[in-house]
């Protein structure tokens, strides 16, 4: 459940984000200094992390065509999770969308939103997208995604349990069924079943009570941590696709493999963040003159 869960958790932060920033309308969200400082954002630290795997290739001599690298680098590199970077571009774009659609009733909004990962899930199906490309798109999360906004936009508000335990329930239900029981689902989900919207109904109720029990408490090492998740993320990606294998020639304890690669990744991903976030600020300061001049010429065209 880490990507659903990190999914409904950028869909709520974005949302405060936005709504404090005052970001409340289209012309607004899709500015040019916004989405190009966001777009910055989750290049710079994934082009330095993909860099890496590149390097680390040619030493060990698994070459890496140009026309692959050039075609990995917009699909996210290597390793688990390789499909992240994409979909945080899209993220970018399509936050808005959602949010936005929210805004005015969010619990009808949260149905249709239900129903369009539903849809799509149904359509990929019937045109029998490859699973490649499947795990590129952002579709597949735009239910969790509206899940997080409806969380940031009804907080304080009166929710009623029952709903969130039908939601856990079949959510519950989905998972045995599909990943216990072995029954195959060939219309909707037939690919990650078991992180799928589907089985996300379970996780959902949890998140929104961890985040409206315990949302305001403070503790500084777990918000560092928050704030280079990316970064954790990033690296990860990397250690996975490289060094991982590492600590099995020491041990077989998978416990101990469990922690070992925890550690590795938070800790590291952490050092990433302080170094690599000053870098990104400093480019984004030199990038933002060109973009307001680019702002400027595109406001002369259009008038």
């Amino acid at each position: 459940m880490a990507v659903p869960i990190f999914m409904i958790i950028s869909g709520y932060v974005f949302s405060n984000s936005y709504l404090k920033k005052g970001i409340y309308y289209f012309e607004d969200a899709y500015d040019l200094s916004i989405i190009s400082n966001r777009i910055i954002r989750y290049t710079i630290p994934f082009f330095i992390a993909y860099t890496i795997e590149l390097i680390f290739f040619y030493l060990v001599g698994n070459k890496v065509s140009l026309v692959d690298m050039i075609a990995r680098f917009f699909t996210g590199g290597f390793g688990p999770g390789s499909y992240y970077y994409p979909e945080m571009i899209q993220f970018t774009f399509f936050l808005p969308v959602i949010l936005f659609s929210m805004r005015k009733n969010p619990r009808i909004s949260l149905v249709f939103w239900f129903g369009f990962n539903a849809f799509y899930e149904f359509i990929k199906t019937i045109v029998g997208l490859d699973q490649g490309i499947y795990r590129l798109t952002l579709f597949r999360y735009s239910f969790l995604i509206a899940f997080g906004c409806f969380m940031y936009l009804q907080k304080g508000k009166e929710i009623k349990k029952s709903i969130l335990v039908i939601s856990f329930v079949v959510g519950f239900i989905y998972i045995l069924v599909t990943k216990y029981f072995g029954y195959q689902t060939k219309i909707i989900n037939n690919h990650w079943r078991g992180t799928s919207f589907m089985a996300a109904l379970y996780i959902a109720p949890i998140v929104m009570f961890i985040v409206y029990k315990f949302g305001a408490f403070s503790f500084r090492p777990i918000e560092l941590v928050g704030k280079a998740s990316y970064n954790v993320f990033l690296t990860q990606l990397v250690y996975y696709a490289t060094a991982s294998g590492l600590i099995t020639k020491f041990t077989d304890n998978i416990a101990i493999h469990v922690i070992f690669n925890v550690v590795v990744c938070v800790l590291a991903g952490i050092v990433f963040y302080l170094i690599e976030d000053k870098i990104t600020k400093r480019i984004i300061q030199c990038l933002n003159p060109s973009i307001d001049k680019i702002k400027m010429m595109l406001k002369h065209l259009e008038e």
